[in-house]
């Protein structure tokens, strides 16, 4: 099994149904479900957060009419091994020894996004 992580997110437009965290078409991947569960409140725009621990769901608030309100953790996904349900969404298996094409890695995506949402937060006075 796999060690990685995948994030759903549910938009304010579609709250029912979560659509796989991409960025160019290509889907984000957490070393662990930990490290997600470390990343994904910051990503929250400084909103309250709430965890929901036996559905590894992050809810914020107050709730945007545009953009994301919920975040999920999938554990045990594996990048070399997609499910076949995810190839009509262009997400395809990788091949073991290349450069990812499908996947990106959340540091080389994510990590300057949270560094400057932190960085914010430090100049309002927040630690936390």
């Amino acid at each position: 099994m796999s060690r990685y992580a995948a994030v759903g997110v549910y938009w304010a437009d579609r709250p029912e149904a979560p659509e796989f965290l991409a960025v160019d078409g290509r889907m984000v991947v957490f070393d662990t479900a930990e490290i997600a569960r470390q990343t994904l409140p910051r990503l929250g725009a400084g909103r309250a957060e709430k965890w929901d621990p036996a559905r590894e769901v992050v809810s914020f608030s107050p709730p945007l009419d545009a953009g994301f309100n919920r975040l999920a953790i999938f554990t045990g996904y594996d990048p070399y091994d997609v499910p076949n349900g995810f190839r009509a969404r262009g997400i395809r298996s990788e091949a073991r020894g290349r450069d990812w094409r499908w996947h990106v890695y959340w540091r080389h995506v994510l990590e300057p996004i949270v560094a400057w949402a932190d960085g914010l937060r430090a100049l309002d006075g927040e630690t936390g």
